[in-house]
C-alpha cells in the first residue's frame, strides 16, 4: 500500500510537473538568477552573465529575444530608486543584448561608493512576453597596500595621476655585494637596505632590468613618482631647516666631497669616511626627509644620482639651466612632460630665495639633450661653496648607454 501511494504520488508530481512546465512556456517566461552580497577586490574584475535561468540563454520559453537594463544606487534596502545606468560607473560596462556585467575595480569605487563601499544593483530582463528582475549587492573591498619590506608608501597625487606607490626607502644595493659594484642586472638582485653602497656604474635600461627582476609589480621609478615624491616633501614643513615651508632650506644630503664617495645608510649625516665624527652639523648634509604620511626616505637629494626610467626626445631640450629656486614654467617645444616647473620643478615659488644654497632644491640641466633623465644629487655635488644637489636636481644631458661612478637607482612597488 506505502509503495502504490508513493508511486501514485510521484506519478501526480510528474503529470503536475509537466502541466507547469507546459504553462510556463506558454507564458514565455523568465526567471533571472538569485545573487546577493558580492565581494569584489581593487583591481579585481567582476564578470557576470545573466541569462534566463528557464531557457539558459538570452531568450524567454516562447523563443523570444530578452533585452536587459541595469541600474543603481548607492543605499541597500533592496528597492533602487534609480534610474542611474550601471555605466554611470567608471570602469562598468553592460551589454543590453547579452546580459554580460564587466567591472574592474578602481580606486573611484571607493572614492565614490557609500561609507561601507557597497553598491546596489539591480537588473531588468524584458521579452514581448514577460519580464523579471534581480537586486543584488557588490561590496567593493579596499584592500590597503602593503609595502614590502624597506620600501615606504607614498600618498597619491592628482596632479601627475599617480596613485599611492610604494618606494624604496634606500638607493638600490647589490645583495651580497657592500662595494656596489660590478654589478650585473640579468643575474645581482637588486635590495633596498642600510648596508653596502649604492648599485653604480649601471645604464638605465639595467637599472631597469633589475628592478623588474624583482617581481611583476616592480619597475623603476618614474620621473613622475619623483616628482610626487618632492613636492610631498617640499609641502612638509619639517623638510625645510626654519619648520616652515619656503623659509630657510631643504636638507640636499651627502654632496660636500666629505667623503668624496657614497656612502651606506648607517649614519644620517657623515663625514670623511662615512661614519659620523660629530663634525658634520650643517643641516643641509642631513640626508633623510619626511614625507606627510611620517614616512622616511633616505638620499633623495645627495649620495649619487638616480635614474628615472621614462624616455625622453630632442623635444625636452629646454634649453635653460640654473638653480631650480629660480626655474621657469617655460614648455617651447610642447614636451609630453609638460611645462619646466611642473616636469622637474617644486610646486612654490622660491626665486627669493638667496645664494648659496637657494632654498637647497637643486640645479637644473634642460638643454644638450641625451634621451634618458637623472634625478637628485651625487657626493661631489658642491661646486666652490655652492651646493648643487637637491631632491629637485635634474640633468637631461645623458644617453641609455651611460654608466658612471655618480649614478644609480631606486625601484618602486605598483600592485
Amino acid at each position: 500500500m506505502s509503495k502504490l501511494f508513493m508511486l501514485f504520488s510521484y506519478s501526480t508530481l510528474l503529470l503536475f510537473s509537466c502541466e507547469n512546465q507546459i504553462e510556463v512556456n506558454a507564458l514565455g517566461s523568465i526567471e533571472l538568477p538569485s545573487l546577493t552580497d558580492i565581494p569584489v577586490s581593487e583591481k579585481e574584475t567582476l564578470e557576470l552573465d545573466f541569462k534566463n535561468n528557464l531557457t539558459n540563454n538570452d531568450k524567454d520559453t516562447k523563443g523570444s529575444a530578452i533585452s536587459y537594463q541595469c541600474i543603481y544606487d548607492l543605499t541597500v534596502d533592496n528597492i533602487v530608486a534609480g534610474p542611474v545606468d550601471c555605466t554611470d560607473i567608471d570602469g562598468l560596462t553592460f551589454d543590453e543584448n547579452t546580459g554580460l556585467l564587466q567591472w574592474t575595480l578602481s580606486k573611484d569605487a571607493f572614492e565614490n561608493g557609500d561609507v561601507t563601499g557597497r553598491y546596489e544593483f539591480k537588473v531588468i530582463a524584458t521579452s514581448k512576453n514577460s519580464s523579471d528582475e534581480e537586486v543584488f549587492v557588490v561590496s567593493a573591498i579596499n584592500v590597503p597596500l602593503t609595502c614590502p619590506d624597506n620600501f615606504i608608501k607614498v600618498p597619491a597625487n592628482e596632479d601627475y595621476e599617480v596613485e599611492e606607490f610604494c618606494v624604496a626607502k634606500y638607493e638600490m644595493k647589490i645583495a651580497g655585494n657592500l662595494s656596489g659594484f660590478p654589478g650585473d642586472a640579468a643575474t645581482d638582485d637588486a635590495v633596498s637596505q642600510v648596508a653596502g653602497k649604492p648599485w653604480r656604474n649601471i645604464t638605465r635600461d639595467d637599472a631597469i632590468s633589475a628592478c623588474q627582476r624583482l617581481g611583476p609589480e616592480y619597475n623603476l621609478i618614474s620621473n613622475s613618482q619623483w616628482q610626487v615624491i618632492a613636492r610631498n616633501i617640499e609641502l612638509t614643513p619639517s623638510n625645510w631647516s626654519s619648520g616652515l615651508i619656503g623659509s630657510g632650506f631643504l636638507n640636499s644630503g651627502h654632496a660636500d666631497a666629505s667623503p668624496a664617495e657614497t656612502c651606506d645608510a648607517a649614519e644620517e649625516y657623515v663625514e670623511t669616511d662615512c661614519s659620523n665624527s660629530g663634525l658634520e652639523a650643517d643641516y643641509i648634509e642631513k640626508r633623510t626627509n619626511t614625507l606627510s604620511n611620517g614616512e622616511e626616505i633616505w638620499d633623495l637629494g645627495g649620495n649619487i644620482r638616480e635614474w628615472v626610467r621614462d624616455d625622453i626626445t630632442g623635444v625636452e631640450d629646454y634649453g635653460i639651466a640654473g638653480f631650480v629656486a629660480t626655474l621657469p614654467a617655460i614648455n617651447p617645444n610642447s614636451s609630453d612632460f609638460g611645462d619646466s616647473k611642473f616636469a622637474f620643478g617644486p610646486s612654490g615659488d622660491y626665486s627669493a630665495l638667496a645664494a648659496p644654497k637657494r632654498g637647497g632644491l637643486g640645479f637644473y640641466y634642460l638643454k644638450f639633450v641625451g634621451n634618458v633623465i637623472e634625478r637628485g644629487g651625487y657626493y661631489n655635488d658642491d661646486v666652490s661653496g655652492i651646493i648643487h644637489a637637491g631632491i629637485f636636481r635634474t640633468d637631461l644631458d645623458y644617453s641609455t648607454s651611460t654608466a658612471a661612478s655618480f649614478i644609480g637607482f631606486r625601484c618602486v612597488y605598483e600592485p
